[in-house]
């Protein structure tokens, strides 16, 4: 998303007659920003429409004043408004549906690698051939209500009277199609679980670059037929925009390397996205926003690890039965006054506490884990910092990771979590192997 300025006369729905003079400019540091040569009526607003100088029609939402005055003397005064999100192109009602959508992403480019160019070069003859076809869309999703699909644009060159260069360039965009209208919460939220996709297969934080969105309300007429129009949308996404040299071979996985099972493969994505959002929602945060602090980013972790296998193994230590009756025993051979107690204490006694789960979880990844830390450290460590930074329980202070150490461990644990997405994601035992060898000094910042 570039940053944009858009001079022009802006309103309230509900109020068409009091249209004021200002100017609305976005980038991704800021957001929105509109600039009025007066005030509107209210001090939050639903929506705010708005006509540029050229004629563009442009759909504000979200937006609340920051700063305001009124003058006397009939002058109209001038006002400050923070703006959400902005629609470029029409004017759309309060809760607008939508029928597709299209994006792209830092990096999406180079983890898809679908060309249409066919260059030839000839240095002795001085000829040089270019030839470009357009790729066929690829289907990577598909239900009963949607259809995603990857899809390649370009813009060919422009015919000069005299003729200087020519310049053809493709784009790469992510296409979300629905059968039937939607609201932008469900776009917003599939955006956001794909541009995870991408960030776990390149280990960089991407973002939305370019979003275009399409409804029945905003057309195009072609003779007697109607094409929804793009629309851009412009809000600012989660994490800063980077721009990182990462190339195909140095990904975890590129799309030429599932494409074979492109379409499972996303939809086991978007499925564990769902099921397993508290563990997905701590690995992404920390990648977009990075912690300077080494305890709370350790902590995450920690609970992430915690959360995978209790949502994904066995969340008992015995049977339902066999507990039942180990429970019963107890609570019988207990003094009348004490019974309630000790029922709220043994309450999650049936689960396994942390060190059993660190220890099945480090079993399940040993290949990998065990050629970086050891079983015990491993397990002692991670036990005994995660106890000392929740209860501060200072016999613990000389059997806990710090600094260095402590730093190591959280690239461990972060080696650990993409391990168990890898196989949630279905990937082979030898498959995971063979991706671990990118887990380098540079891209894991191991000390």
């Amino acid at each position: 998303m570039e940053s944009v300025e858009y001079k022009g006369m802006w309103w309230k729905p509900e109020n068409t007659d009091k249209k004021i003079n200002g100017k609305f400019c976005f980038n991704t540091d800021n957001g929105g920003i509109l600039e009025l040569d007066g005030v509107l009526d209210g001090k939050t607003h639903s929506t705010i429409y708005g006509v540029t100088n050229n004629g563009k029609q442009i759909t504000l939402q979200q937006a609340f004043d920051t700063e305001w005055k009124r003058h006397s003397a009939g002058i109209q005064g001038e006002s400050r408004i923070y703006v959400n999100r902005a629609f470029i192109g029409g004017l759309l009602q309060d809760d607008p549906k939508f029928v597709k959508f299209m994006f792209r992403t830092t990096l999406l480019d180079e983890w898809v690698n679908i060309s249409g160019f066919d260059i030839k070069h000839d240095f002795e003859g001085h000829k040089f051939e270019v030839k470009y076809k357009l790729p066929e869309p690829v289907e990577i999703y598909r239900s009963e209500e949607v259809r995603i699909k990857i899809d390649i644009n370009a813009k060919s060159p422009s015919l000069n009277f005299v003729q200087k260069e020519a310049t053809i360039s493709q784009k790469t965009y992510i296409t979300i199609e629905t059968v039937t209208d939607k609201e932008l919460s469900f776009f917003f939220g599939l955006i956001y679980k794909i541009q995870n996709l991408i960030s776990f297969a390149t280990l960089k934080p991407v973002v939305p670059i370019e979003v275009l969105a399409y409804c029945s309300d905003v057309y195009d007429e072609v003779g007697d037929k109607r094409y929804p129009s793009g629309i851009e949308v412009l809000y600012l996404p989660t994490g800063k925009r980077k721009d990182f040299d990462v190339l195909p071979p140095n990904m975890l996985f590129s799309y030429n390397d599932i494409k074979e099972t492109i379409v499972s493969k996303v939809a086991k994505w978007l499925e564990k996205s769902e099921e397993l959002s508290p563990i997905f929602n701590i690995f992404f945060g920390d990648m977009y926003r990075p912690s300077g602090f080494l305890e709370p980013k350790f902590l995450g972790l920690v609970q992430a690890a915690e959360a995978y296998h209790r949502r994904t193994s066995c969340n008992c230590t015995l049977s339902e039965e066999e507990h039942k009756k180990r429970i019963d025993a107890i609570i019988t051979a207990t003094p009348l006054e004490y019974k309630e107690w000790l029922k709220k204490k043994l309450e999650y006694s049936n689960e396994p506490n942390l060190r059993s789960r660190l220890k099945q979880l480090y079993d399940d990844n040993k290949i990998i884990i065990e050629a970086l830390i050891k079983r015990k450290e491993f397990v002692c460590l991670s036990v005994n910092t995660r106890n000392y930074l929740t209860h501060y329980d200072k016999s613990l202070e000389s059997s806990i990771a710090s600094g260095r150490q402590l730093l190591f461990l959280i690239q461990v644990y972060k080696t650990l979590l993409l391990l168990c997405m890898l196989r949630e994601l279905e990937f082979s035992r030898e498959e995971i192997e063979v991706i671990s060898k990118k887990f380098d000094v540079h891209r894991m910042e191991f000390i």
